[in-house]
């Protein structure tokens, strides 16, 4: 629908597919297959065409040929999975394009339907029509994110100097010249202290945000990022097995993230992946080794930034079983190290969570009493925390944003839900307010209880518990103390404090299942980190991800035992030539087959609120407005009624959504003359004139409408001007545009289309690949191939209608 076969597609893309949808295509869809059929008689006159009583005994004989066809699983959203998902994030546009099409639908149906009673043929409908649901609100793509908007200058004395501002500084944006936060060995989280007793903000969540995340439908993009991290993580439920799984570790700065670093590396003797193995130039090997610094063994890779995660990618960190834990703040990029064709592995997340506020007061107090040698952060020394918590440079819903992707512009209650979802079912939670407990609990989870010497492990634990006695302390803030500085950081961080008190919850059920008999012992006269009232030192907030680059699906959970999967270049889904399966030959594959009697089963209301109810009052890219002038060119508005002097009717064909019965239908039963490629079959593929040949009783025009270069001959020979068709079919309705540009035509294009929920139609698609005999060593490679293979492989089409 747009022209847009190869490369990435974007909201302007979906927006022109809903205007061409709109305004140039009358709808139908395969769940109604009966009523639809008589929509489209009833808008292009096709309901007086021929013999009522022929046509009904003709409608019969071609609805039994279904009951000879084989038919394949089904999948449904509920009972679907993670396969509902892969599919359903490959065809994210397609599926919001196929809600707003159901409101289109229902639109003809109140114009068009009357008083059309819906006859059962032969017993059963042809699809027989189900129950139907109602269908969802129309949505229309969302207006671009608003830029970030500049927060407020810091309220202070007005007789005091002015703050000078120093633009290269900024929390989410780690450059050169900002403390690298993302580093997690320039700041030892040795001094951090976990024996406050847990101060979780009020309860003040609203009653109707649900107790389980899992079960709120979100926007697609959203739930297109959820299926971005499912791919790369498996559900913490699932007991962790160390020859399928690898330990990821999510670090949020000040959180205790360096000490359980050294405790991980020193003292249970785990091999890391961070950033220690990529010094002393190792960070450009070619190949993965494990090396020694300080006595500890470390993959010499980088984990803690996006460019180390994807060189780790391409040597194929997750498959190596060279690491047992990584450590990074970037769970998004992290998803992808298990994305390797051929790699099994997938990764189970942890991380180590502190009461937001706490945390932003020892951000404050690390950017203020840290030397970073760089001018842009003096700004911070002689600051308040006032200053701090009012001014832009403070870190807004950190967790969140880190948990969603989502590093800049505004927040909503959508994001806190994915990132209550992914702690929820991707991410063992412990707490620094608890560290020891914590600790614990990952050794009895993830197994490495039973790693190394008990003796040198408590004796490497005082050691490393020690050193905190020798770290700097700084002030802290207490809720009833705190006052407005308390308020101020509180009201940048309301998501994070949300998500916090979430976490608790997951926290206690984590204790019940895998505490048992876990008994703390005070390490050294203290716990770990011991208790002492002073706090913390700063926090440590953490760049953001640029946006990564589309992530090539990981390759499904297979035995590794069986074969590789062969590669073939040759198969396309978009590229239609003599290898591949003739997809855009309507005749090859009869839609008999199909099943049209499903319950409209749309993907539940999940719009933003903001997208526009009509596409066309959207401006588009130039480029974009010129696709869709192109198609203007070709063919009318479906508004305006159907004249057959002056129109021809242009059935866009989506394959796998009945268009073969559809096909038959109309030329056996109603008797309409049509062009698609019948008529171009025993030597008239070349015919210098037009003429109608007859095939099997029914009347086709002499050319193949079905190709582009099938189109560009209909044109030659003036098809459209002509006459003799009374119906063409077609996938390319931009080729089929140039139907109507002859000099001297006058005749214009009505198109219309039968549609059908995507998910269903990809699950058709591939059993269709399956299951048919093409002739061709290309194709055996689905004939082994599971659903879930096909959803993430190269093959796999996406977004096929926009």
């Amino acid at each position: 629908l747009t022209n847009e076969m190869k490369g990435p597609l974007n909201e302007d893309h979906l927006i022109l597919a809903m205007r061409v949808l709109q305004n140039k295509c009358f709808v139908g869809l395969l769940e109604e297959f009966d009523l639809s059929l008589q929509l489209f008689e009833s808008y292009f006159g096709w309901s007086k065409v021929g013999d009522a009583a022929k046509r009904k005994e003709c409608t019969q004989k071609i609805e039994s040929r279904k009951d000879n066809a084989n038919n394949h699983p089904t999948l449904d959203e509920d009972e679907g999975g993670e396969i509902w998902g892969l599919l359903e994030q490959k065809n994210l546009y397609d599926m919001r394009l196929y809600e707003f099409a159901l409101g289109l639908y229902e639109k003809e149906k109140e114009k068009y339907g009357g008083d059309i009673v819906v006859e059962v043929v032969g017993g059963s409908s042809l699809p027989s029509p189900p129950p139907p649901s109602p269908p969802p609100p129309v949505p229309v793509p969302p207006p671009p994110t608003p830029p970030p908007q500049e927060p407020s200058p810091p309220e202070i004395d007005p007789n005091e100097p002015p703050v000078v501002q120093h633009p290269k500084y900024d929390p989410y944006n780690w450059n050169d010249n900002a403390p690298k936060y993302n580093n997690i060995n320039n700041y030892p989280e040795a001094s951090e202290e976990g024996g406050w007793e847990l101060h979780p903000q009020k309860n003040n969540m609203p009653s109707t945000l649900m107790d389980d995340p899992s079960k709120v439908t979100l926007p697609p993009e959203l739930e297109a990022r959820y299926t971005q991290l499912s791919i790369g993580f498996t559900d913490i439920e699932k007991p962790f097995d160390k020859s399928k799984n690898l330990a990821i570790f999510w670090h949020i700065p000040k959180c205790g993230g360096g000490i359980l670093e050294q405790l991980l590396s020193n003292c249970i003797g785990l091999v890391e992946a961070n950033k220690v193995g990529s010094r002393e130039g190792h960070q450009n090997d070619e190949t993965l080794t494990v090396v020694t610094h300080d006595g500890s063994q470390y993959v010499n890779v980088d984990t803690t930034t996006p460019n180390g995660i994807e060189h780790a990618k391409e040597l194929h960190l997750a498959s190596s079983g060279l690491a047992d834990v990584a450590l990074t703040s970037y769970l998004y990029d992290a998803a992808s190290l298990f994305t390797n064709n051929g790699n099994t592995v997938r990764g189970k997340c942890f991380t180590m969570l502190r009461h937001p506020i706490k945390r932003a007061v020892s951000i404050f107090y690390y950017l203020k009493e840290t030397e970073f040698g760089d001018a842009n952060l003096s700004i911070f020394k002689d600051m308040s925390l006032e200053e701090y918590a009012r001014s832009q440079w403070c870190e807004e819903n950190w967790m969140v944003r880190f948990l969603t992707n989502e590093m800049k512009g505004p927040l909503n209650e959508d994001h806190l839900i994915l990132a209550m979802r992914v702690l929820q079912n991707k991410c063992f939670v412990g707490l620094l307010e608890e560290f020891d407990l914590s600790l614990q609990l990952f050794e009895s989870y993830f197994g490495w209880s039973k790693v190394g010497d008990a003796a040198k492990r408590k004796e490497c634990t005082q050691k490393i518990e020690s050193r905190k006695d020798n770290a700097n302390n700084h002030p802290t803030l207490d809720e009833d103390e705190g006052g407005e500085i308390w308020g101020l950081l509180e009201q940048k961080n309301l998501y994070d404090m949300r998500l916090y008190e979430f976490a608790l919850g997951l926290y206690e059920k984590e204790k019940e299942k895998y505490g048992g008999d876990i008994v703390v012992e005070v390490v050294g006269g203290s716990s770990l980190p011991s208790p002492p009232p002073p706090s913390p030192p700063p926090p440590v907030p953490v760049p953001p991800p640029p946006t990564p680059p589309p992530q090539e699906p990981s390759p499904p959970e297979i035995d590794p035992n069986e074969p590789p999967v062969v590669q073939h270049p040759k198969y396309d889904p978009y590229n239609w030539n003599d290898n591949a399966p003739k997809y855009n030959n309507i005749n090859n594959y009869p839609e008999a087959s199909e099943e049209g009697g499903w319950e409209l089963h749309p993907q539940k209301n999940n719009m933003p609120s903001t997208l526009m109810d009509d596409p066309s009052k959207v401006t588009l890219p130039p480029e974009l407005e010129a696709r869709y002038t192109q198609l203007s060119i070709g063919f009318t508005d479906i508004e305006k009624p159907f004249d057959k002097s002056k129109n021809l009717a242009i059935f866009w064909h989506i394959p796998k959504c009945g268009g073969g019965i559809l096909e038959q239908l109309l030329s056996n039963c109603i008797g309409l003359v049509e062009a698609n490629k019948v008529g171009s079959r025993e030597g008239h593929q070349n015919d210098e004139t037009l003429t109608v040949v007859t095939h099997d009783g029914s009347q086709y025009v002499n050319v193949d409408t079905t190709t582009p270069n099938g189109i560009e001959h209909a044109k030659e020979l003036h098809l459209a001007s002509s006459g003799l068709a009374d119906v063409a079919l077609t996938s390319y309705l931009y080729d089929a545009a140039s139907l109507f540009t002859n000099n001297g035509n006058t005749v214009r294009g009505k198109c219309f289309t039968m549609l059908r929920h995507p998910i269903k139609r990809a699950v058709s698609i591939f059993y269709y690949l399956k299951e048919t005999e093409f002739g061709d060593a290309n194709l055996s490679i689905f004939k082994d191939m599971s659903l879930e293979e096909y959803a993430r492989s190269q093959w796999c089409e996406e977004n096929w209608m926009v």
